[in-house]
């Protein structure tokens, strides 16, 4: 009687890396993603409108160089600052 085939998959699975930003829960399969990819791959939004902030602590600290690495190694939270400037009258 055959066996069954089965699909023959010698590749090692892929760790996958979670972040979130503003509660919007994002994966992928790299450790480390630049400020820039972070926010126009997964986000979707302008880096000239909008900063990257990592959650540290309790508190934000702004991602401005968009070159800058970030290593996603435990599910980093991040959130988004407007970079448009309000006027005060």
């Amino acid at each position: 009687m055959p066996q069954p085939e089965h699909p023959k998959n010698n590749a090692p699975e892929r760790k996958k890396y979670n972040f979130f930003v503003d509660k919007t829960k994002y994966e992928t399969d790299q450790q480390h993603l630049t400020v820039r990819q972070i926010l126009v791959d997964f986000v979707k939004v302008d880096p000239a409108t909008k900063t990257l902030a990592i959650k540290l602590e309790g508190d934000f600290r702004e991602l401005t160089n968009l070159e800058e690495s970030v290593d996603l190694h435990s599910a980093q939270h991040f959130g988004l600052f407007d970079n448009s400037t309000t006027q005060v009258s």
